[in-house]
């Protein structure tokens, strides 16, 4: 498969669909950040274990909860609902080595964030039929 590299400027696109592996919305309406509804994610270091909030546009790195998280330390990350881990199979962050988590979004995508406190590298995979990304890309 070919790869395309598409830069996205932070906070142009927003998550509004993100689920587990399990199909379960990682969306919580009761909390807004960015004026929407943030991520919700389950993380656990050591004894602690705390549902964190993400800012759902992608870019932003506002978070809240995880104060108590040591920076510098991995975190496992966990769906809220049915506690299934979020960790990517094999996929590292190519800037720490730590496992990076996945989020599913429509259509095949999936966002990605690495599981180290304080580091910040992320990314976007969006799998689709070529003539929707040719729509996308050219607007044809």
């Amino acid at each position: 498969m070919e790869r395309v590299i598409i830069e996205v400027p932070p906070e142009s696109f927003l998550v509004s669909v993100a689920t587990c592996p399990n199909g379960h919305s990682l969306l919580d309406p009761s909390v807004k950040l960015g004026g929407h509804a943030a991520i919700a994610i389950l993380a656990r270091q050591g004894a602690i274990e705390e549902t964190i909030f993400l800012n759902p546009w992608y870019g932003n790195h506002e978070v809240q909860g995880g104060a108590g998280f040591v920076v510098g330390s991995v975190v496992s990350l966990h769906c809220p609902h049915c506690k299934v881990s979020l960790t990517a199979n094999g996929d590292q962050c190519v800037h720490c080595d730590a496992p990076m988590a996945n989020l599913k979004l429509p259509n095949g995508g999936v966002a990605q964030a690495c599981t180290r406190v304080g580091c910040y590298y992320h990314r976007l995979r969006i799998q689709d039929s070529g003539e929707r990304l040719a729509r996308f890309l050219f607007g044809e």
